[in-house]
C-alpha cells in the first residue's frame, strides 16, 4: 500500500498564493516610487555640484582678467573644501598643477592626461592600455579662459557614491518597475487558477452527475499531476471496479437463472472469467474453459477433484493454505462469500489469481452449492507495483534536487557567501538542478501526451549531422566525468529529415544518457550511424553492466527499473525507453535492443527518411 502524501488543503494554498502576489505587488510599487524619489534627488545633487564647479571656473577667469590670478590659489581651495570633493586643481598648459587645494603639490607635474580645450564641464576618462580605468573618483574639467587667450584647466575629483550610483542607474527604469505590480497580480491570478483547476474539474463532474440520471452519470479520470488528482483516480477506479464485478454477478444470476442449461455454457465459456459450480463438498459441478486455463490444468481433471485440490495442489494439502488465517477462517464458513489473492507457482512469479466464492442460499437459509470465479490480475500487480516503484523513485528524482536548491538558496540568503565566484557556483548548481526538475517533469508530460495522441508532432527539415552532433554534446561533460571512451562513426553526408527535431533530439540524448549511467568508469560508448534506402539507424552501444533477457522484454514499459542492485542504485524514473519508443513509433519508425549481462548493451533507433 503507497505511503500516504502530506498535502496542504486548497484553502490554505490559494491565501497563500494570494498573499504572496499581494505582498510582491506591493514590495515592488514601493521599490518603484523609492527609486523614483532617489533619482530626482540625485539629479538635483548633480545639478547642484556642477553649478558650483562652474561658478569656480568663472570666478577663477576673473580673477585673470582682473587680477592676473592672484586669487587663484584660494577660490582652489574654498572649491576643494566642499564635501564630495577629494581634490581640485589648476592645471596650466604645460601640464603642471598651479593651483592645487593641497598646496604642497602646486609645481608638480599634472598625472592626469589634460584632454583637448572645449567649452563647458566634461567628465574625464582614465585610458591606459586601450581600455577603460575605473578610479575611486570621478574627474571633471574646465578649460579657463581669460577673454579669448586660454589659461589652463580647472581639475576637479569628487568621491563616488558607489550605491548611490547604482540606485540611479535603478532610477532610470523607475517606469518599467512601476508596470511590475500589475504583472506580478496577472501573475497571481494565474497561479490561482492553475490551483484550483483540478478542484474545479472535481465540481464539474460531480454536478453533472448529480443531474444525471443514475444509469447514463459516468466520472473521468484526470491527469495525475498532485495528490487530489490521484485520490479522485483512485475512487474512479474503486467505482469503476464495483460497477464491472456487479455487471459481471448480474450477468452470471441471469445466465444460471433464466436461460436453459446448454445457452448458460455457452455464456459462460465466452468469458475470459473463470467460472466453476461446486457442491457443499467442494466437487466441481461445473467449469467453463477459462477455469481450467487460467489455473493450467486439464479440462479432464477438473471433474475428478475439488475446487480446493485444483486451486492449492501446487501448495500441499488443503490445510495448508497460501491465504491468511482470516481467510481460511471464512473458507470453513460455508455461507459467507470470500475474495482472497492466490500467487500462481510457489513464488508468485507466474502471476497472481483473483479467487472470489459465493454461495447460493436455499430457502432454508443452508448454502448447498458454492459459485467460483478466478481472475487473472497479475496485470494488475504488476502495475501497482511499477506505479509504487515510480513513486519511490519520482520522489527521489524530485527530492534530491528541491534539497539542493533548498540549501544553496538558503546559503546565499544568509549572506555568509562573500566571495563572487563561489556565490556564482552555487547559482549555476541552483539553475542545474532546476533544469534537471524541468527536464524530468518534461518527460512525463511527452510520454503521457504521446501515448494518449494529444501531442501532435512539428514535423520540419531536419539538418542530421547538427542533430546528432549536439545530441553528443549534451551528454559529453558526463562521457569526461566518468572517464569513459567514447567514439561516433557518422557518415560525412546525411539527407535531411522531415521530423519533430525535439522529440528526436531528446530520444537521442535519452539513449547516449542511459549508455553513460550504466557503464562502469574506464567503459566504451559509441556512437554508429548508418543509412539505408529508406531508413536511418542511429546506434548507441556501451560496455556497460547489461540486462538479463527477463529484463530484457519489459525494458521499455512505463516505470519499469531492473530489479539488478547495481541499476536500483542509480538514481533514474523507468520513463526514458519509453519515451524513446513511442519518438520512434509517432515518427513512424522502431526501436531495437540487444543486450547480454555484465557485457553491454545496444540500442539502435530506425528513422525513415520519407
Amino acid at each position: 500500500m503507497p505511503a500516504p502524501v502530506s498535502h496542504i488543503s486548497l484553502v490554505r494554498r490559494l491565501l497563500g498564493h494570494y498573499l504572496m502576489c499581494g505582498l510582491g505587488a506591493v514590495a515592488a510599487l514601493g521599490l518603484g516610487l523609492a527609486l523614483s524619489t532617489s533619482g530626482v534627488f540625485g539629479a538635483h545633487r548633480t545639478h547642484s555640484f556642477l553649478e558650483q564647479v562652474e561658478q569656480t571656473a568663472q570666478a577663477i577667469a576673473a580673477d585673470e582678467t582682473d587680477h592676473g590670478g592672484e586669487q587663484v590659489q584660494l577660490l582652489v581651495e574654498q572649491l576643494g573644501a566642499a564635501e564630495t570633493v577629494a581634490y581640485c586643481a589648476v592645471v596650466s598648459a604645460d601640464g603642471t598643477y598651479r593651483a592645487h587645494s593641497c598646496p604642497a603639490r602646486v609645481g608638480q607635474k599634472c598625472d592626469a592626461p589634460v584632454p583637448a580645450s572645449r567649452s563647458g564641464i566634461h567628465r574625464l576618462e582614465r585610458i591606459e592600455n586601450g581600455r577603460h580605468v575605473v578610479l575611486p573618483i570621478d574627474e571633471y574639467w574646465v578649460s579657463l579662459k581669460a577673454g579669448t587667450a586660454e589659461c589652463g584647466t580647472l581639475l576637479v575629483g569628487t568621491h563616488v557614491a558607489r550605491e548611490t550610483g547604482f540606485m540611479a542607474r535603478l532610477a532610470d527604469h523607475a517606469p518599467t518597475i512601476m508596470l511590475l505590480p500589475v504583472a506580478i497580480l496577472l501573475l497571481g491570478g494565474q497561479m490561482l487558477r492553475c490551483t484550483a483547476r483540478q478542484s474545479s474539474k472535481i465540481e464539474e463532474q460531480l454536478l453533472q452527475l448529480s443531474s444525471s440520471p443514475a444509469s447514463a452519470a459516468t466520472i473521468d479520470r484526470l491527469p495525475e499531476i498532485n495528490p487530489t488528482a490521484s485520490g479522485w483516480n483512485r475512487l474512479v477506479a474503486r467505482v469503476t471496479n464495483q460497477a464491472t464485478e456487479a455487471n459481471l454477478a448480474a450477468s452470471l444470476s441471469k445466465a444460471l437463472g433464466g436461460v436453459r442449461e446448454q445457452k448458460a455454457e455457452k455464456v459462460l465459456n465466452k468469458l475470459s472469467d473463470g467460472i466453476a459450480l461446486s457442491d457443499q463438498y467442494g466437487r466441481v459441478l461445473f467449469a467453463n474453459r477459462s477455469f481450467s486455463t487460467l489455473l493450467g490444468i486439464a479440462a479432464e481433471r477438473i471433474s475428478e477433484s475439488t475446487v480446493f485440490e485444483l486451486l492449492f495442489e501446487n501448495e500441499g494439502a488443503s490445510d495448508e493454505l497460501p491465504v491468511s488465517d482470516e481467510v481460511k477462517s471464512q473458507l470453513s464458513q460455508e455461507t459467507l462469500p470470500v475474495v482472497f489473492e492466490l500467487p500462481r507457482g510457489t513464488d508468485g512469479v507466474a502471476g497472481v489469481l483473483r479467487v472470489a466464492r459465493q454461495p447460493l442460499i436455499d430457502e432454508g437459509g443452508q448454502s448447498l452449492t458454492h459459485i467460483w470465479q478466478i481472475r487473472d490480475i497479475s496485470q494488475q500487480k504488476l502495475a501497482e507495483q511499477a506505479r509504487s516503484d515510480f513513486v519511490n523513485s519520482a520522489a527521489h528524482e524530485l527530492r534530491t534536487p528541491l534539497a539542493n536548491i533548498k540549501a544553496y538558496a538558503e546559503t546565499l540568503a544568509l549572506d555568509d557567501v562573500t566571495d563572487l565566484e563561489s556565490q556564482k557556483g552555487f547559482l549555476n548548481i541552483i539553475n542545474s538542478e532546476a533544469t534537471r526538475l524541468a527536464r524530468f517533469v518534461d518527460e512525463l508530460l511527452n510520454i503521457s501526451s504521446l501515448e494518449c495522441g494529444s501531442l501532435s508532432l512539428n514535423r520540419q527539415q531536419t539538418d542530421t549531422l547538427r542533430l546528432l552532433n549536439e545530441a553528443i554534446e549534451k551528454v559529453r561533460p558526463q562521457v569526461q566525468q566518468k572517464g569513459l571512451e567514447f567514439t561516433s562513426v557518422i557518415p560525412p553526408k546525411l539527407p535531411e529529415l522531415s521530423i519533430d527535431k525535439d522529440k528526436v533530439a531528446a530520444a537521442l540524448v535519452n539513449l547516449l544518457g542511459n549508455a553513460v549511467k550504466y557503464t562502469p568508469e574506464g567503459g566504451k560508448v559509441s556512437l554508429h550511424v548508418a543509412q539505408t534506402p529508406t531508413e536511418l539507424a542511429v546506434s548507441v552501444e556501451d560496455t556497460g553492466i547489461g540486462m538479463s533477457a527477463q529484463d530484457l522484454s519489459k525494458i521499455c514499459q512505463k516505470f519499469f527499473r531492473s530489479e539488478d542492485p547495481r541499476v536500483r542504485d542509480i538514481p533514474g524514473s523507468g520513463i526514458g525507453l519509453s519515451l524513446v519508443q513511442e519518438v520512434a513509433r509517432s515518427h513512424g519508425g522502431r526501436l531495437e535492443v540487444h543486450s547480454e549481462l555484465n557485457k553491454g548493451s545496444k540500442f539502435t533507433l530506425f528513422i525513415p527518411l520519407s
